[in-house]
């Protein structure tokens, strides 16, 4: 889901960050493990746009998988506890 809407994305963060001061949380679904190439995209991404990835840790654990796929964003990393 990540990589087939990044560019979505990015053009939505292009439009906020004109805005001087805007905060940006970007929260849910993202599909985008780090063991994927959407992962590194997400890392990319967040890199570019100066984000922090909040989730370093798996959120869908199953017996045979372990993924990291829900993820909380922001540019306000001081904001965000746990």
């Amino acid at each position: 889901m990540f990589l087939c809407h990044r560019n979505i994305l990015q053009s939505s963060l292009d439009i906020v960050l004109e805005i001087q001061g805007a905060k940006i949380v970007l929260t849910g679904d993202l599909n985008a493990d780090f063991n994927t190439m959407e992962g590194t995209k997400l890392r990319t991404l967040a890199s570019n746009y100066e984000l922090t990835i909040h989730i370093n840790e798996a959120t869908r654990i199953t017996e045979t998988s372990k993924t990291t796929l829900d993820q909380v964003v922001t540019n306000i990393p001081q904001m965000v506890k746990s």
